[in-house]
């Protein structure tokens, strides 16, 4: 395990206990109180060995594998008419997220956060259609169309990256 120092400012002044308090504090010079100096607090941080991180991966993979399997059930209620078309695309939105997260290249993240924007794309655009149709809300395609944003944001900041 590695140490880390945490350094921690503990102030030790007295402060006004109620809002009408005009009493000066104790210590006070021009309006100034002399709060104490800074202490330092010791806290270990775990570091994940070679079995830890192999636990991770094993984890990722079983939450790729449950993930794809729901889009595959989605997709299937969906052309049932047992599911909405937002209802697949979060459900890819997370697949494919999950995929971004997973992925130990930065090409393999740029490649995935493209299909995010796009699936948030076409959410968006669902929406706006529900919207009008009555079936959706404002707020509903204000949401979608804040995950477009956040999903364009994340992918300049991947190509910036590059």
């Amino acid at each position: 395990m590695k140490t880390q120092i945490l350094l921690l400012s503990v102030f030790l002044g007295s402060l006004p206990l109620l809002a009408d308090d005009t009493k000066p504090a104790p210590g006070a010079v021009d309006g100034f109180i002399d709060y104490g100096s800074p202490i330092v607090a010791s806290m270990t941080k775990p570091v994940a060995g070679p079995s830890a991180q192999a636990a991770i991966e094993a984890i990722v993979k079983q939450r790729i594998s449950v993930l794809t399997e729901i889009v595959g059930i989605t997709k299937t209620q969906y052309a049932a008419g047992e599911a909405t078309e937002v209802e697949l695309l979060d459900a890819t939105l997370e697949l494919y997220t999950l995929n971004r997260d997973a992925s130990k290249t930065l090409a393999g993240q740029i490649s995935w956060q493209k299909r995010i924007v796009e699936t948030a794309r076409q959410k968006e655009a669902c929406l706006e259609h529900e919207r009008s149709a009555g079936t959706a809300g404002s707020a509903e395609v204000l949401h979608a169309k804040e995950q477009v944003l956040a999903a364009e944001q994340k992918q300049l900041e991947l190509t910036v990256r590059k």
